[in-house]
């Protein structure tokens, strides 16, 4: 229920309900249901006119409770993103959602009627102009950035280009697919900042995404709301503990060699906040206050404003 409400459902909505995202959800409609409708290409064209504006939209998304989630940051100190480096991200990962389907020969493949089979002949080809055929997935489902965008623009575009020769159509198509998924990018990253889930922007910690420590923050309080309706100290504090038992550690190397682990956690990029920390975060003051215990730790509490005292009942 909690991760319904972190920043990463609310980016994925607000993405998913943008203009350009909606827009490109009705050029895969048109290409992926059947029987398909024909593509308009003075729609496409209007389509293209607009894209600046509706993509400059993708940029405007505004984090709700930004310090809450600040606080949630497993990396604090996480460098600003400059409009250059944000340029830089999304042209990468451009580049490696195009080498990928290219190597898949994705765009070959979707703008063929026929393919050749083993014995030399040509059979009509069931994903010819049909992108989700060819992804085997549904298009209303995919994410904006996702290859069905990439493979719905290209198709558009290499369908009402004027361009005779084969190659060059091919080419040219690709490249303003490229230039377009590139802006969506852009925008895409300015939105998600310091919070991304992004591999690439956690490796050069230039984000640190909380909804996974959020989760674990949101669960707590309706873990100490549930634990108040029981009458007993003790029957809380066995509730509790029979509910977080699968975080005592079993025998492993990390358990063997803590001091060693520790230092490789630094180069995982598990959003979760790793084992003491994690528990910490469980183990918060309404928990507390609900068990009647003390802390005899030191931790980075994070507590939403607002949030009831379960102590007094008082906010």
């Amino acid at each position: 229920m909690s991760h319904a409400l972190d920043l990463d459902s609310m980016r994925y909505q607000f993405f998913k309900n943008s203009r350009i995202s909606r827009k490109l959800s009705a050029l895969s409609g048109l290409q992926c249901t059947h029987p398909r409708k024909a593509l308009s290409c003075e729609d496409w064209r209007r389509f293209k006119d607009e894209s600046d504006d509706d993509i400059e939209q993708l940029g405007t998304f505004a984090p709700p409770l930004p310090e809450f989630n600040r606080c949630l940051k497993k990396s604090q100190g996480t460098r600003k993103l400059d409009p250059e480096t944000i340029r830089r991200f999304a042209a990468s990962a451009v580049r490696e959602r195009i080498r990928e389907l290219a190597e898949e020969e994705a765009f070959i493949r979707v703008t063929q009627p026929k393919l050749p089979l083993r014995d030399g002949k040509r059979a009509p080809n069931p994903s010819y102009l049909d992108p989700c055929l060819y992804l085997q997935s549904h298009w209303k489902n995919e994410d904006l950035d996702g290859e069905l965008s990439y493979l719905t623009v290209f198709l558009a575009e290499h369908h009402c280009s004027t361009e005779e020769d084969p190659a060059e159509r091919l080419k040219k198509a690709l490249e303003f697919t490229r230039r377009l998924m590139e802006e969506v990018e852009v925008g895409m990253i300015t939105s998600e900042g310091e919070f991304s889930e992004r591999k690439a922007l956690i490796e050069e910690d230039y984000s640190s995404p909380t909804s996974e420590r959020f989760a674990d923050v949101m669960g707590s309080l309706v873990v100490a709301d549930t634990l108040k309706d029981l009458q007993g100290t003790w029957d809380r504090r066995m509730t509790f503990l029979a509910g977080n038992s699968w975080q005592c550690p079993g025998p492993s190397l990390s358990t063997e060699f803590p001091k060693e682990s520790e230092v490789l956690r630094k180069y995982l990029l598990d959003s979760h906040t790793d084992g003491d920390e994690r528990k910490m975060d469980l183990f918060s003051e309404p928990v507390r206050n609900a068990l009647s215990c003390d802390a005899d730790f030191d931790w980075n509490e994070c507590r939403l404003t607002g949030s009831p005292d379960h102590s007094t009942g008082k906010k």
